[in-house]
């Protein structure tokens, strides 16, 4: 029998692996792509071998000739990895025509009406505040510090398809989708595969409970840090060694929930994107639908939009920026509440991300850009449910609730959590966290407990959410009191 050892690098995961054939008398009798420096691999490639050859060869003699291949190979040059494509090389081989439309719309002064428009036309119906947040996040990904992102919403509102859509716009070596990520997977990728890298995860599972917080702290940790870090140990050459495993970054980030409630700790570090729920946004979806379906020629209009957005983003580039009326806006920041030290940051880079996407309309100066009013605004749009927590205010799917709970219920007339989910047009599992909440802030009370197979009652109470909620500025300035106060275009 002999073992023949043939070597390649696999540049998809970072490691080398060997292609290992055994052959007896020329045939070939097993072969795998390996990593023989793992005793581990070796073990299992030889037992493999064994259970097929089944005349007496033994498992340590085949680990034996294993490791004198991997002598040989080791002590063999391994051919180096090809330098991977830029965003420019990649840019200039596109079509000239594409770079054009991109280059026009990167200019355009009305750049997030156009985006907005090729949201729609991508097939995101109705308001498109949420695509165009999710597209602000990717572009962030150039910055220092990206933006992460939740879009929460009941099952079925389209919170997936959303996050799914916008990343069609954004190139592959740009983004790294994964519809779940475990809790070491990231320690695991290649050395350079974060590294201002538009992460689109799937969703978040709706239990919050100590395994999932350890389940999303080497997310926390990479958002926070823009580097992961961790200690570990692990079986090499048959000896367990500690091994120090560092991941650059940073990465933008975006993910999805229906969960009501979410680990401060995630929260903290994200802005918050709900999915408009209404009747009317489901109607505009539902006549948007049918439309698409008898629109048989849209295919080539999403592809060539996917391709122009596709050469937008091979065309940005990272700069540096100042945001002069940032002073301003730290006067009028509520500071009576210590979620602030968090949402002051996400502001600030919501302004960043705006100026990044329009760079083509501004003069840089030394590698610096300054941001101006516009971008202020865009910025506003895209934070305004997050700064909403600073007045305590309740997520717009949980008045959605207590409004639906309002128009039925009469008098003193108790209801059941099934009832306000049918009135409120969601599922039921959906609606459990949104009624949990409503209680806490005292807008209705519990008045027969559930057990078993008798569900929980509830009754409105006298409490009325704060007129204050509708302030979504949560007292910052307005665009306009940033122009007259600092002068900025």
């Amino acid at each position: 029998m002999t073992i023949v050892i043939n070597a390649e690098w696999d540049f998809s995961s970072g490691k080398r692996k060997a292609l290992v054939e055994a052959r007896r008398d020329q045939e070939l009798i097993h072969y795998n792509r390996m990593n023989l420096e793992s005793a581990f691999s070796r073990k299992q490639f030889a037992n493999d071998l064994v259970g097929k050859l089944n005349n007496g060869v033994k498992v340590a003699d085949v680990e034996t000739l294993l490791i004198e291949q991997l002598s040989k190979l080791l002590n063999t040059p391994a051919p180096e990895a090809p330098p991977k494509p830029t965003a420019a090389a990649l840019l200039e081989g596109m079509p000239e025509d594409i770079q054009a439309d991109a280059i026009s719309k990167l200019q355009d002064p009305e750049l997030i009406d156009e985006i907005r428009a090729d949201c729609r036309a991508i097939g995101i119906a109705g308001d498109t505040t949420v695509g165009l947040a999710v597209y602000c996040i990717g572009v962030s990904r150039l910055l220092d510090r990206p933006m992460a992102g939740i879009v929460r919403g009941a099952s079925a509102s389209g919170k997936s398809y959303i996050i799914g859509q916008v990343a069609q716009l954004f190139p592959p070596e740009t983004k790294l989708e994964a519809h779940y990520l475990t809790p070491k997977a990231l320690y695991y990728l290649p050395d350079d595969a974060l590294v201002h890298r538009f992460v689109v995860a799937g969703e978040r599972p709706r239990s919050q409970d100590d395994d999932q917080a350890d389940a999303t702290k080497a997310l926390r940790e990479m958002i926070s840090d823009g580097v992961l870090r961790c200690i570990t140990v692990e079986q090499i050459d048959g000896k367990l060694q500690t091994v120090e495993c560092v991941k650059p970054g940073p990465i933008a980030y975006v993910e999805s929930t229906t969960a009501s409630r979410i680990f401060e700790e995630d929260l903290n570090r994200c802005i918050i994107l709900p999915v408009d729920e209404s009747p009317e946004q489901t109607a505009i979806v539902i006549k948007a639908t049918g439309q698409a379906a008898a629109d048989a020629a849209n295919g080539d209009i999403t592809s060539r939009i996917i391709l122009t957005h596709h050469a937008m983003q091979r065309m940005l580039q990272p700069y540096k920026i100042t945001i002069p009326y940032a002073p301003f806006i730290a006067e009028r920041f509520r500071t009576d509440k210590v979620e602030g030290r968090r949402m002051m940051p996400h502001l600030l880079n919501a302004i960043r991300a705006a100026c990044l996407l329009r760079q083509f309309q501004k003069r840089p100066a030394d590698g610096v850009l300054q941001a101006d009013v516009g971008d202020y605004r865009i910025a506003l749009e895209l934070v305004k449910p997050t700064l909403r927590r600073l007045n305590d205010s309740a997520d717009a799917n949980v008045i959605r609730i207590l409004d639906a709970v309002r128009k039925h219920v009469v008098g003193d007339d108790e209801f059941t959590r099934a009832q306000a989910a049918g009135w409120a047009g969601v599922q039921q599992g959906d609606c459990n966290g949104r009624i949990r909440i409503l209680a806490e802030r005292g807008w209705i009370n519990e008045t027969v407990e559930g057990r078993g197979n008798r569900p929980a009652k509830f009754k409105l109470t006298d409490l009325e959410p704060d007129a204050d909620d509708a302030d979504d500025l949560a007292g910052l300035p307005t665009p306009d009191e940033i122009r007259d106060r600092g002068g900025v275009k």
